[in-house]
C-alpha cells in the first residue's frame, strides 16, 4: 500500500540499479555516434575552416541558382570536395603513414 511517502533512497537505489562489469569500458558498446566522434576529433581547424567556406558558397549556390549557370553541379562537387577532406582527414588519423599524414 501506498501511503505517499518518499521511499527511502537506499530502497530505490537496490530496486533500480544494474550492475556493470568492471573490466568493459562505457564507449565500447556500438554507439552509432563513435564514427561520428571519431571524425570530428581527426578534423583540425583548417578542416573546419574549409567546411564554413564550402557551407557559405553552398548558401550563395541555393540562394542564387537561378542566376548561377549549373549551380547543381557546383553544389555537388563542393559537396564531394567536403566528404573526400573527411575522408583524407580521418584515413591519416588512423594511419602511420607519414605521405598521406602529410597530405593532410
Amino acid at each position: 500500500m501506498n501511503s505517499g511517502e518518499p521511499a527511502a533512497s537506499r530502497d530505490v537505489a537496490a530496486e533500480d540499479s544494474v550492475e556493470w562489469p568492471s573490466g568493459v569500458p562505457a564507449w565500447a558498446a556500438n554507439s552509432p555516434s563513435r564514427p561520428f566522434d571519431d571524425i570530428r576529433r581527426a578534423l583540425g581547424a583548417f578542416e573546419w575552416v574549409t567546411f564554413a567556406y564550402l557551407a557559405w558558397l553552398n548558401a550563395m549556390l541555393a540562394l542564387f541558382h537561378r542566376n548561377i549557370a549549373h549551380a547543381a553541379q557546383y553544389f555537388v562537387i563542393h559537396c564531394w570536395i567536403a566528404l573526400g577532406i573527411i575522408c583524407l582527414t580521418w584515413a591519416a588519423a588512423h594511419s602511420r603513414n607519414l605521405v598521406l599524414r602529410f597530405a593532410r
